[in-house]
């Protein structure tokens, strides 16, 4: 009853005396809130209505006009402020606050006009600011910074407008991403963390050139122990215009030279993919595999007039572009340069394509670290 008073006096000053009641006096018809029995409408203050707060048990006092909330709605736990808003005709209209069931201290700050968000909002984790960002009529519209929990490191600094990425960079658990004039732009990364462990490591790397992929490159990680099990090119393909193109690679991107299979579960080889100037030009694979041999093996059918491979033996599929440059050997050799420079500088460093092109530009002169 004590944490009700300021409602009371405030209700009495400003409409005279008006009715008390608990929640469990009330029902709801249309929307709007009744005392039990009653035709109309209920006005005055409504107790110990649940917040539905997560994890807190929360109660509220809430200001009611014509069955609607309409003022100042309190909720408390344990005899702690927990939560307050401003209504206006049953629509949030003012500052919304949440507070630490146990301290008291700020965790969140709303601003709501006419029961949209409208300015800024404000989260905080024991003490520390850990997230602002601006709003205009429900949606993102300004600038938006993110920190790390003890309030240290800028995680993202974005500007919005409506509701749409501009500006500026973001960075979480999955990857970093880069945003310029609304699109895509620069180094785009992408995060995996094996079970277990909080250490994390760059699975891709996408470079966009105002919402474009030009290039990148992809790592295959073991999600158990985090080591790497292949690395390889990551380029446009010729095919990425065609309604039905598909690439399951960061940016519609697709490899350039060999990519080895695994079985999932025990590693082993299951087949793998051999890739040039962004088109797959053959395969091999242990799904079919007859005859007595390990694998089967397609190659791409040059006279379709779709993308399509046909079966082939062994020999015919080991001819197949051997007079493509030898990918191969210009990506063992390109896995050395990475291999040296991580070594140097760390896992998590990011290589800029331009270092990439390079490393490439020794690889083909038979330059090796």
């Amino acid at each position: 009853m004590k944490r009700a008073i300021a409602l009371l006096l405030t209700v009495t000053v400003l409409a005279g005396c008006k009715a008390e009641i608990d929640h469990a006096e009330t029902v709801t018809r249309n929307g709007l809130i009744y005392k039990y029995g009653d035709t109309d409408p209920f006005s005055g203050l409504v107790l110990n209505i649940p917040a539905g707060l997560p994890g807190v048990s929360a109660l509220c006092n809430s200001l009611i006009e014509k069955g609607r909330q309409n003022g100042e709605s309190e909720c408390f736990y344990n005899e702690q402020k927990v939560y307050e808003v401003e209504y206006l005709a049953g629509r949030k209209n003012g500052e919304e606050r949440v507070l630490d069931s146990k301290t008291g201290e700020k965790v969140s700050i709303k601003s709501w006009k006419n029961g949209y968000q409208d300015g800024l909002e404000e989260r905080y984790w024991k003490g520390n600011i850990v997230h602002k960002v601006e709003y205009k009529n429900g949606k993102r519209d300004g600038e938006e910074i993110r920190w790390s929990d003890d309030g240290t490191t800028i995680l993202a600094k974005l500007t919005w407008l409506a509701g749409n990425k501009q500006d500026g960079f973001e960075e979480d658990y999955n990857g970093k991403s880069s945003y310029l004039n609304g699109k895509l732009h620069g180094a785009q990364l992408k995060y995996i963390r094996p079970i277990g462990t909080k250490k994390k490591y760059i699975s891709s790397e996408v470079t966009y050139d105002n919402g474009t992929a030009i290039s990148g490159w992809f790592r295959d990680i073991d999600k158990i122990n985090g080591t790497l099990t292949q690395e390889f090119k990551l380029v446009q393909s010729p095919r990425a215009g065609n309604e039905s193109f598909w690439s399951h690679y960061p940016g519609k991107l697709v490899p350039e030279g060999r990519v080895l299979m695994h079985n999932a579960q025990t590693g082993e080889l299951i087949g793998e993919e051999i890739w040039s100037n962004g088109e797959k030009i053959k395969y091999k694979s242990t799904y079919g595999a007859n005859g007595g041999e390990e694998f089967s093996y397609y190659i791409l059918d040059t006279t379709a007039s779709y993308e399509k491979y046909k079966q082939v033996p062994i020999s015919e599929y080991m001819i197949y572009g051997a007079t493509l440059p030898n990918s191969e050997l210009t990506d063992h050799c390109l896995g050395k340069w990475i291999a040296a420079y991580r070594k140097e500088v760390g896992n998590e460093a990011v290589i800029m394509n331009a270092q990439m092109n390079e490393w490439n530009d020794w690889c083909s002169e038979g330059r090796f670290p």
